[in-house]
């Protein structure tokens, strides 16, 4: 034992040993006092200067550091002392040579001294040696003093112009759009709000974007051809800094519209909150495109004055109700679009204790649609024999709100209730969708409330392309769908498909999954695979992404086309000019309520007809009528003049807005 210690002993001192030297190093320098830290924290460096130079110094930078203004300020002082001290040597030491011969003043050396500041050559005439050595020392401070100035007010101006190309100056209008965002769907806004504004004193569209200035306005500049007199303002900010949307004058817009942007329905919120801090005592009508249904009712019900907007669920709608009836699709188009007659709502002189089917007759240029009663409820095709009451408002198409004029009508419909049409009861359908997205449910949910009980609808989705949906997760009050997984499926129709009898086809593109361009080819050669299996019937409703493909789609044969990427933009300019629309349009999508059909013109007209004369035999059958569609060039026509007369095709429509039985 006692070896094995001995042992083990003497491996640690020597391993130790350096470790024994430190130590020792370390009680040798216990005596010595340690150097006591500075200001900057550290060992034996120099402390700071903390006296009146050094807090004069920070003053002078603080001040410099703010920008030109100070620069500018202290140029100033500096010239003004330049000034005073070289006045008063020049009345001590001689005059300058230009004042002798006048009063030789302190204000006239003050004026010579500041003209050597301005004009390097004015100190040449001066005598005797000191008047000049003294101008010569003025005229070169002068120099250096001009020089700076003259290199910030150019750095002022490339500042400022710098940030103008950005975006980053204040917009000084009011009663203009305002635009919070950006996305694929602005450039058909600006296209639609142009024509609204076109009998606009100055109009102007704002919008604030998180991109360059430079790259929007390209944008806009090459995707629309013609802003009607409108003024396209484009600022870059934060549109949930309170701040930035101020500058774009949010408190004096005449509306304001949120567009879903990269951050999706998260940043409309924001924007939503920040805008309405923004805005103080104003209250514009917002409009925001939000995605999800949730999220869309609750900033409905928490924030006030905002009408939301879901473009999937407009373009679910439509596809729907243009499966029903071939030419819906540009019913629905021309309603929501600018370009035409739009749909307003307005307090008509002379209307009180007047019945709906007076007033539909009595105004030559507006097809009147429905009423609104004071306490805001609307009713869209009425019964004709309703009478409208004290503070109620006319809905009607029509080219703007002062051609709503209402003119005594020449005669009246029958009002008994016993020659009332009934309508017919629909009978079931067999309809193909062929392709799928998100809003495919949507579709399906839409289609079921339209479609007879009874109704088959056979889902066919190409695997390679997207995944298909489970049929069981469907519940349908009408309908009975299946789904089926067919590879290139959405190129080229399957046999055993093509041998089944449907009344309708539907495609719908693969926005989710490819891009606008893909699922647009995929889309085309879809419709022509489904016309080459079936021939020139059924009918086919395809939906288009890009409004540009809408062209080679129209030579597929195709029926109907919904533009997808139009429908919900279109909605909300709509909106954005007329908030009250929004239970308009919601009466129309919404197939429990009132709906725009299509029915032969045989049933209201034999031949040739005045449009009035149309709309008294809609009026028999419990219907509004609003248009016709000729057959020949598939051609909508909406409002025509009640004097007007047309001559029918066996295959022409009237365009009718029905109530459901």
């Amino acid at each position: 034992m006692h070896g094995a210690s001995s042992s083990t002993t003497r491996p640690n001192a020597t391993s130790n040993d350096g470790a024994v030297r430190r130590g020792q190093g370390k009680a040798r320098n216990r005596g010595r006092r340690a150097p006591a830290p500075t200001a900057r924290g550290g060992l034996g460096s120099k402390p700071f200067d903390t006296g009146p130079g050094a807090r004069l110094r920070y003053r002078f930078d603080q001040t410099i550091a703010r920008g030109t203004t100070g620069v500018i300020a202290w140029l100033g002082l500096a010239t003004i002392a330049i000034i005073v001290v070289a006045a008063t040597v020049a009345m001590t030491i001689g005059r300058f040579a230009t004042s002798r011969e006048q009063d030789a003043s302190w204000i006239e050396s003050v004026w010579q001294t500041m003209l050597r500041i301005v004009d390097a050559g004015t100190f040449a005439g001066d005598n005797p040696w000191p008047v000049r050595i003294l101008g010569f020392v003025v005229t070169i401070a002068g120099i250096f003093i001009a020089g700076s100035l003259i290199g910030l007010i150019a750095s002022a101006v490339d500042r400022k112009v710098e940030d103008l190309a950005k975006g980053r100056g204040q917009v000084i209008e009011s009663g203009h759009t305002l635009v919070l965002g950006w996305n694929g769907q602005a450039y058909t806004l600006v296209d639609e709000l142009a024509v609204a504004n076109q009998n606009q004193k100055r109009p102007a569209i704002v919008f604030l974007v998180t991109d360059e200035r430079s790259d929007v306005d390209s944008a806009i500049a090459e995707r629309v051809a013609d802003t009607r007199g409108t003024r396209i303002i484009v600022r870059s900010g934060d549109r949930t800094n309170i701040d930035d949307l101020r500058r774009v004058g949010i408190e004096t817009a005449r509306s304001v519209i949120v567009l879903r942007d990269d951050d999706g329905d998260a940043g409309v919120v924001k924007c939503l909150l920040a805008a309405h801090a923004a805005m103080g005592d104003s209250s514009q009508p917002f409009v925001a495109e939000i995605g999800d249904r949730d999220v869309s009712a609750a900033v409905r019900d928490l924030i006030g004055g905002v009408v939301t907007v879901n473009p999937d669920v407009a373009i679910a709608e439509v596809t729907a109700q243009a499966c029903r009836q071939s030419g819906l699709s540009y019913v629905f188009t021309e309603l929501l679009g600018f370009d035409g007659d739009e749909i307003y709502c307005r307090a008509i002189p002379g209307t009180t204790g007047r019945t709906y089917a007076y007033v539909q007759q009595s105004m030559e240029r507006s097809a009147v649609i429905g009423r609104q009663r004071a306490d805001g409820t609307l009713e869209l095709n009425p019964a004709p024999s309703t009478v409208f009451e004290d503070g109620d408002s006319v809905v009607a198409i029509t080219a703007d709100d002062d051609t709503l004029v209402l003119a005594p009508a020449t005669d009246t419909v029958d009002l008994a209730s016993d020659e009332l049409v009934v309508p017919r009861d629909r009978e079931p359908l067999r309809i193909l969708v062929m392709g799928w997205s998100e809003i495919g449910e949507t579709v399906l949910r839409e289609l079921d409330d339209f479609v007879a009980p009874g109704t088959q609808i056979d889902v066919v989705v190409d695997p390679e392309v997207a995944p298909a949906p489970d049929a069981g997760e469907f519940e349908h009050r009408n309908a009975t769908v299946t789904v089926r997984a067919i590879p290139r499926s959405s190129v080229l129709v399957p046999g055993d498909v093509a041998e089944v009898g449907y009344d309708q086809l539907i495609v719908l593109g693969y926005r989710d999954h490819l891009d606008r361009d893909d699922a647009d080819s995929r889309t085309l050669l879809t419709l022509l695979a489904l016309r080459k299996a079936f021939g020139d019937r059924p009918r086919v409703v395809g939906q288009i992404l890009d409004p540009a493909s809408v062209g080679l789609a129209r030579t597929t044969g195709v029926d109907d086309l919904v533009v997808s990427d139009n429908l919900g933009v279109l909605m909300i300019a709509q909106l954005s000019e007329n908030p009250v629309l929004e239970s308009v349009f919601a009466e129309l999508f919404d197939a429990s309520g009132a709906f725009v059909s299509l029915a032969p013109a045989a049933d209201y007209a034999d031949g040739s007809a005045s449009f009035n004369d149309i709309v008294r035999a809609a009026c028999r059958l419990g219907q509004t009528a609003i248009g016709y569609r000729q057959a020949a060039t598939g051609e909508v026509v909406l409002n025509p003049a009640k004097s007007a007369r047309v001559s029918f095709a066996p295959d022409d429509q009237i365009v009718v807005i029905c109530g459901r039985a």
